[in-house]
């Protein structure tokens, strides 16, 4: 009998008492989600991993887990909690966004971290311009890159964030629960107002950056269209 150390290191998976797994792509409404998986599970059993910790416990989250957690959420790659996943019992979740209008949000985002904390590690690039932030390899094909090595098909749900209403209630309707209230978490709104409009040259060339991830999101379009 293979014993717990050598499980783990050639990879079996571990013990765990989870149900969902959801992989939160930053700003594809991963925040609010979140809000509404603690309603329904309720805090206590839900736990929230930010992407430091994923970088810190890649491939060993049980780590981290407890045997009252039911609900796994963070900004995870598929390939760092795949010995976690398994489909005859954990539900796999994710949602995505037009690629062009999620790089932008994320530059927002970014940026009001930055400009608000002169004790930001990233300070010197308060001033950054859009188009050098989303140029950098790292702010590129995100979406694809959290979700290398599963296929679309293998996920239980993917909601599409610009259809988050209408989504999520498709999701509680899958599961069983009571219609859940929409809760709007983490957003750029008021924020965004001080940029001035994105050029229609520029959210070509981020097009362009990311053309892995316009494919993934036109194929969740149809694939979300053939299941309505």
């Amino acid at each position: 009998m293979i014993n717990a150390r050598l499980r783990n290191f050639f990879g079996f998976r571990q013990p765990h008492n989870l149900e969902l797994i959801s992989i939160h792509i930053p700003k594809t409404a991963g925040t609010s989600f979140y809000a509404i998986l603690q309603d329904i599970y309720g805090k206590s059993h839900s736990i929230e991993v930010k992407r430091e910790q994923s970088r810190a416990n890649a491939g060993k989250f049980q780590r981290i887990l407890h045997p009252e957690h039911r609900v796994l959420h963070g900004h995870f790659h598929f390939e760092e909690i795949q010995n976690l996943y398994d489909p005859a019992r954990v539900r796999l979740v994710t949602w995505l966004r037009e690629p062009v209008n999620r790089v932008i949000s994320n530059y927002y985002f970014f940026n009001r971290k930055v400009n608000e904390d002169p004790n930001h590690s990233e300070w010197h690039r308060r001033d950054e311009p859009l188009e050098v932030y989303a140029h950098y390899e790292e702010n590129r094909n995100r979406m694809s890159k959290f979700l290398k090595g599963i296929d679309l098909n293998d996920f239980s749900f993917i909601g599409i964030q610009e259809y988050f209403e209408e989504d999520l209630k498709r999701f509680a309707s899958l599961m069983n629960w009571p219609e859940p209230q929409n809760r709007k978490e983490n957003t750029n709104r008021d924020y965004k107002a001080k940029f001035p409009p994105v050029s229609p040259e520029l959210r070509l060339q981020i097009q362009k950056w990311n053309a892995d991830d316009v494919a993934l999101y036109h194929q969740a379009l149809k694939n979300r269209q053939s299941r309505m």
